[in-house]
């Protein structure tokens, strides 16, 4: 034991060992508080920051298709607009009911978990078996409010639309053949009640 305690090594730790422990102690617990603040800020971080989607829903009850804005994070977003870069004449000849491809007004708020849902176009028009309504993009900013300031900070987040991996969910709708016949019949019927106004 006594060999032991004379090595020059032991000696190396005597002399260096409690200057190096008393410089990484110190260090040690300063990287551990770094961290936890880092994990502090950004917990609180994603507790403020909304997290904004935009995309086109199917609802099941109707043929209609919608244009969706939804926060799935836990921060509000605040004066939500948003603009769209599409093709006008692919628009107009898919009967796209969106008159206005901005928000005229910015929405106030969107809250955690809400959504802001426009009528699009009918299913029907938009996914033609010859004509598909070609991709295009949507632009939405927002505000939102973080902790560490007292002003809001804004983005833009910009999303690609593509209606095309619907076609094959699409049930194409029958012609509803009662409808057709009369149309069909309606010359008819004009021309019958032209001659009883006559008479």
């Amino acid at each position: 034991m006594s060999e032991f305690l004379s090595h020059p090594f032991v000696d190396v730790i005597r002399r260096f060992g409690p200057p190096a422990l008393q410089v990484l102690v110190p260090l040690a617990s300063v990287v551990l508080l770094w961290l936890s603040v880092r994990w502090a800020s950004r917990s609180l971080t994603r507790t403020q920051r909304p997290q904004i989607e935009c995309f086109l829903r199917f609802p099941s009850s109707s043929y209609t298709v919608d244009l969706v804005l939804a926060n799935f994070g836990m921060g509000s977003a605040y004066r939500v607009s948003f603009r769209l870069d599409a093709d006008e004449t692919d628009f107009v000849a898919h009967k796209v009911f969106m008159q206005h491809r901005r928000s005229v007004a910015p929405f106030p708020v969107l809250e955690p978990r809400g959504e802001i849902t426009t009528l699009f176009g009918g299913s029907v028009a938009l996914l033609k078996r010859d004509a598909v309504l070609k991709p295009f993009r949507v632009f939405v900013s927002y505000q939102w409010q973080p902790f560490w300031s007292k002003r809001r900070c804004a983005e833009e987040r910009v999303f690609d639309i593509d209606i095309r991996p619907y076609t094959a969910l699409f049930l194409e709708v029958k012609k509803n053949q009662v409808a057709e016949i009369l149309k069909s019949e309606l010359p008819k019927i004009s021309a019958a009640v032209a001659k009883v106004r006559v008479k």
